[in-house]
């Protein structure tokens, strides 16, 4: 019972994390289609570490379904579930690479969250390629190009604040069993 409060707290928890920087973040676009570099996905990908691809998937739910409150460029329902609510899910994949990895050394245990990040915003970039393809009626290489353009450099400080984040707190964690 105390397990299940923990986790549905901390999904609840990070999951609002998650609305309010893309909200913030969200504020200065890139394109004018939307698409901006934030830190959105960052709370998710802790959910996923911290619950795994059952935590993960579900924050990521949330945070896409939320998301259409304020959805400003829907085309169809089809565009929405991609653009918005799958979007953000497929992140939570990344919880299927974190398994048993909290025994694991300090370089392993990185490299994991890393692949398993990238993995998971890869799969996102794919999602939101596919749809500026049809949905967007943009070819191929500038839907791809575009995309990059705020998922690249988003991943990439998603992922570095996690493995910051994660190894600080496995630090204390490790430190106040001592």
């Amino acid at each position: 019972m105390k397990k299940n409060l923990l986790f549905i707290c901390e999904i609840a928890v990070f999951s609002s994390l998650a609305i309010v920087l893309d909200y913030v973040c969200g504020l200065i676009k890139i394109g004018p289609n939307g698409g901006s570099i934030n830190i959105a996905m960052l709370p998710i990908l802790i959910v996923s570490y911290r619950w795994k691809a059952k935590g993960g998937l579900i924050s990521g739910l949330l945070v896409g379904t939320i998301q259409l409150i304020w959805a400003s460029s829907i085309i169809n329902p089809i565009q929405a579930i991609l653009d918005y609510v799958l979007s953000y899910t497929v992140i939570g994949l990344s919880g299927l690479f974190y398994h048993n990895i909290d025994n694991l050394k300090k370089f392993k245990k990185n490299l994991i969250l890393i692949i398993g990040a990238i993995i998971s915003i890869l799969i996102r970039l794919c999602i939101a390629t596919i749809s500026g393809i049809v949905f967007w009626q943009t070819p191929f290489t500038a839907s791809l190009i575009y995309n990059i353009s705020y998922l690249l450099p988003s991943g990439a400080i998603c992922i570095v604040l996690l493995i910051i984040l994660i190894n600080v707190l496995s630090y204390y964690i490790e430190k106040k069993k001592a």
